[in-house]
């Protein structure tokens, strides 16, 4: 077994140099030792940028270098990237109408060979565009649209300010929601290095897991965790009102699953959740009847004694 975890440890780190070689970012990344002991997380890393005047300087040990020359040498690097992106953009361009050549000759043999009685093989349809449109090429146009789409969706919760309570998994829904553009804070026994605490006036969304909750802001909404979730795997913010702290959860569906003919998909947008009080009423309920019985059981053994009195 220590050979594998060996053999993943060293993966994970060519995995992780190239991921932050590829943003331009020092790796491994510094670690703020008293964050960390504080329980910060992933906020007790140091993110830097290997393109800084500082990183070049302590990167050789030397002196700072004059701020001209840098620019001059980052200027180079951007013309040589600018130079291979277009040749690489040529390439692409090359790649595609050969592509479609190839498909309209592909195209006339088909029609060629349609008066001679063999029949040929049937092969599934192309995967459609993200257009809805069907097509066996994928052009410039789909890559572009899949950027604008990968980038809207690592912004989806730009705009929001989330703050997670004591009682909410605080790694997990951390990790999700700054992978998606949050601001997440949490409260101070998960740990330290929260960027804003609870009294916070920016905080949009709190995630709680309680059956209720007690104190309120009137200016954010109240969910439980599966918000995140269901919010990510839609693609989209959902409405929060399904999620409010007390009610019933809608069905949590796995986006990696392809519903088939037959099967039950729940609707979501149909969904009305129920609030626990109800099971809280009818429990206390349930404790009013016990005492009852408790003391119809006291007044009957009460009588029998007075009657063996007797």
């Amino acid at each position: 077994m220590l050979t594998f975890l060996e053999f993943y440890q060293t993966l994970a780190g060519f995995v992780n140099y190239k991921l932050y070689s590829d943003v331009n970012l020092v790796y491994p990344p510094k670690l703020d030792l008293k964050l960390d002991e504080g329980g910060a997380g992933m906020n007790a890393l140091i993110i830097e940028s290997t393109q800084s005047t500082a990183n070049i300087a302590k990167s050789v040990n030397t002196p700072v270098v004059p701020t001209s020359s840098v620019a001059a040498a980052l200027s180079k690097e951007e013309k040589q990237r600018l130079q291979e992106s277009e040749k690489r953009l040529q390439s692409l361009t090359n790649k595609i109408a050969h592509i479609q050549e190839s498909g309209s000759t592909d195209e006339s043999m088909e029609g060629a060979t349609d008066n001679n009685e063999d029949t040929l093989d049937e092969f599934p349809t192309p995967l459609p565009n993200l257009d809805g449109t069907s097509s066996s090429t994928v052009t410039f146009l789909d890559i572009q649209r899949a950027s604008q789409h990968l980038s809207q969706f690592q912004s989806l919760f730009s705009n929001s300010y989330i703050f997670l309570s004591r009682e909410v998994p605080r790694y997990s829904l951390e990790f999700i929601l700054r992978a998606c553009g949050g601001n997440v804070g949490w409260d101070s026994v998960l740990g330290e290095g929260s960027p804003f605490d609870e009294n916070d006036d920016r905080i949009t969304h709190q995630i709680s897991d309680r059956p209720t909750q007690g104190h309120r802001f009137l200016s954010r909404q109240y969910v439980q965790p599966q918000w995140s979730y269901d919010s990510i795997n839609a693609g989209k913010i959902l409405a929060a009102e399904h999620y409010h702290v007390g009610k019933t959860l809608p069905p949590h569906l796995s986006p990696f699953v392809e519903a088939k003919e037959g099967d039950y998909v729940p609707d979501q947008n149909q969904f009305e959740g129920q609030t626990e009080d109800l099971e809280i009423q009818s429990d206390d309920e349930d404790e009013d009847e016990e005492d009852e019985d408790e003391d119809e059981d006291e007044d009957e053994s009460e009588d029998e004694d007075e009657d063996a009195e007797v």
